[in-house]
């Protein structure tokens, strides 16, 4: 018995299957016969029972090898990195929680909810959790600097595509940012001629010159890379000033990242009101989504 087992542990294909169910009957058959438990059969009648086993026998190898052929070709689910997880994890929350991380997952559990296209297309997230960043709207342009994670995204408007950056160590307005490091702005601005230099540098003191600190810029260290990638001619002029978020929701996934409950317009924020999710694709291009918030369950 414990070599039959060895045996059906190393069957991997239909025709071994039904192989070896042919052959498990023939054994039990074999083992039935042998014990002389029947009386002895006419010729005719031992013909007739001789048939009827091979044809039974017959019928259920056939059946054995078929369904072990569809289960051999058929996709198996399991199998499908799409499918390695079921459900989506679910984000870190404080302790105690905080209404804005609250906020932000109302508003990617939505999201998810919503759009299962593209869950189905790239798999689930594998990470989720809760990021702090600074987001700021350009003429021709959009970033989402990740202070949580050191990192920040550069959308392209009129390409469709983002760049993914590394936050600079030393920002060109530091602290409060009212006055800027000469040293920083010289560094970044090192190849540039006279006139980009100017260019540059009015763009960064229209905030920092400005009465109440309101006038539209560009400082800290989204300053230092819109410099530094010089992404003026890109980018253009910013539109507002850089605007902090809490908590929005960050996830991962083989094919993709997220970022959902940013803002949707120059406005203020508000819980109830539309949110942006932002999908990146690893090919570099992206798909910015409105998103209603879910009402609490």
């Amino acid at each position: 018995m414990e070599e039959i087992f060895k045996i059906a542990s190393s069957v991997s294909t239909p025709l071994a299957l039904g192989g070896f169910f042919a052959a498990v009957v023939f054994f039990t058959f074999g083992q039935i016969i042998s014990k002389g438990k029947f009386p002895k059969f006419t010729a005719i009648i031992a013909e007739d029972l001789l048939a009827l086993i091979i044809n039974r026998l017959f019928w259920l190898a056939l059946i054995a090898m078929t369904l072990g052929f569809v289960a051999y070709i058929l996709p198996n689910p399991a199998s499908d990195p799409r499918h390695k997880l079921e459900t989506m994890p679910s984000p870190p929350f404080s302790s105690p929680s905080r209404v804005t991380e609250h906020n932000s997952w109302r508003v990617f559990d939505a999201w998810v909810r919503q759009h299962p296209e593209i869950v189905r297309q790239y798999g689930m997230p594998k990470e989720v959790k809760f990021v702090s960043l600074h987001e700021q709207n350009f003429k021709a342009g959009y970033v989402a600097y990740n202070v949580s994670d050191a990192w920040s995204v550069w959308l392209f408007t009129r390409t469709n595509k983002f760049q993914k950056l590394g936050n600079p160590l030393r920002h060109l307005t530091p602290g409060p940012g009212f006055t800027v490091d000469e040293n920083v702005f010289n560094e970044v601005t090192r190849g540039l001629n006279a006139q980009e230099k100017k260019i540059y540098r009015s763009l960064v003191e229209g905030r920092v010159n400005s009465a109440g600190f309101k006038g539209i810029g560009i400082i800290g260290g989204i300053g230092t890379l819109y410099i530094q990638n010089r992404l003026r001619d890109v980018f253009g002029p910013p539109t507002e000033n850089e605007v902090f978020v809490a908590d929005a929701v960050y996830a991962s996934a083989d094919g993709y990242e997220v970022l959902a409950g940013l803002r949707h317009g120059l406005e203020t924020p508000n819980p109830d009101s539309p949110k942006s999710v932002y999908v990146l694709f690893r090919d570099g291009s992206f798909l910015r989504q409105v998103q209603f918030p879910q009402p609490y369950r």
